[in-house]
Parts: structure tokens; sequence; C-alpha cells
């Protein structure tokens, strides 16, 4: 009976020096934003999708049960998402989720609608996540941010109070030429410009009509 309970303990100290290995060799996952897709813009806000990935640098299976993300836009908070729906990622591999962000135009400033009205998307992202190991329980904070791929579905999308870049109205030049009786002399211009009523040309003295251009 002794010899049986020095197997027991022999194993039970085993499995714990197992476990707390595990957790010694436990590597945070990578959790980045990949691109955004604008899904609807308003007078009172707009949608987006945020793609995020999760990588699993770890040699076993990591189980998500939550992921809370808070997010900037030059250096203006924009909205926050919970998501709680589960997700699995497996070992050394890479999911993929699409997380909904919802906002309103009240609060933030000309910074964020003319960021939301070109190509890419500057960004700060701050949140954690809740995953099952197999040892527990655990929560992970992090903290990302950069520029990533801002997509537009069907095109250019009109931000209120922004005139988007593709529509921005150059600045023209053109000559006019005016027709006289003493001949012809070119008045260059811009479009928009206003043209003095008498064309811009002073009469000068001589004949019937003052001798200069009629």
């Amino acid at each position: 009976m002794r010899g049986h309970a020095i197997q027991w303990r022999l194993l039970l100290l085993a499995g714990v020096a197992a476990c707390s290995g595990i957790g010694n060799n436990f590597r945070q996952p990578e959790i980045q934003l990949d691109h955004a897709i604008v899904r609807g813009i308003g007078l009172s806000g707009g949608n987006l999708d945020l793609i995020v990935k999760v990588e699993n640098p770890n040699n076993f299976r990591l189980h998500g049960t939550r992921l809370e993300v808070g997010v900037d836009v030059e250096g203006q908070h924009l909205g926050d998402i919970t998501y709680d729906d589960d997700f699995s990622v497996a070992e050394n591999g890479t999911t993929t989720l699409t997380l909904p962000l919802s906002f309103g135009w009240a609060g933030v400033g000309n910074a964020v609608r003319a960021a939301l009205s070109y190509g890419d998307l500057p960004y700060k992202m701050k949140g954690q996540a809740q995953l099952r190991t197999p040892w527990g329980q655990a929560e992970i904070p992090f903290t990302r941010e950069g520029r990533v791929p801002l997509i537009r579905p069907g095109g250019s999308i009109a931000i209120p109070g922004q005139t988007p870049p593709d529509r921005a109205r150059p600045q023209i030049d053109f000559r006019l030429t005016f027709q006289g009786r003493g001949g012809s002399i070119p008045v260059e211009t811009t479009k928009g410009a206003k043209v003095p009523e008498d064309g811009g040309l002073k009469r000068t003295g001589g004949g019937r009509d003052g001798g200069g251009v009629g």
C-alpha cells in the first residue's frame, strides 16, 4: 500500500511539473488590425468592419471567449467593440475575425473625417482578449497602432463636411483674346476669375472713338 501511495505522489508531482512547464512556455498571441471596410456613412455617423487577425505562436490550440477593443483615429476615440462569439486559433495558426464598429460624428473632429476620406486609416487599438488555455483561463492585454488599408466597396463615399479627394476642383488656366479696331489683345485669367467690364483694357486718346480699341 505504501508503495502505491508513493507512486501516486510521483505521478501527481509529474503532472504539476508538466502544467508548470506549459505555463512557462506560453507565448501571447499576436492581435493585429489587417484592414478596415466602410459599410456605410450617413449624416449622424457610420459603420466600419475591422478585419482583425489573431496569430497563435504556441504548439497548442487556443480558444477565445471574448474580445474587447477600443479604437482611436488621429488621436480621437472612434468607438468600442465587444466581441462575444467563441473563436479558436490552431497551433501555430491564424484566425481572422470581423469586428463591426458603429460610430457617430458627434465628438470627433475634422481630422477623423479627413482620415476616412483617404485610402488608409491611421489607428490605435487597445483592448484585451479572454482565452482558454490547456491550464485555464487567461486575459491577454494588447495595444497596436499603425496604418491599414481602408476599403470602400463601390468606390468613394461622401463624408459629411469633406470634399472627396477625387472630386476636388483643379484650377484651370486659360487665355482670352479681345478683338478691337486696333487689333487683338490676349488676357490671361483663371477659371472663376472676374474680368472687368471694359475687358481690362484702357482707352487712349485719338480719333473720333479715342483711337483705341473699340
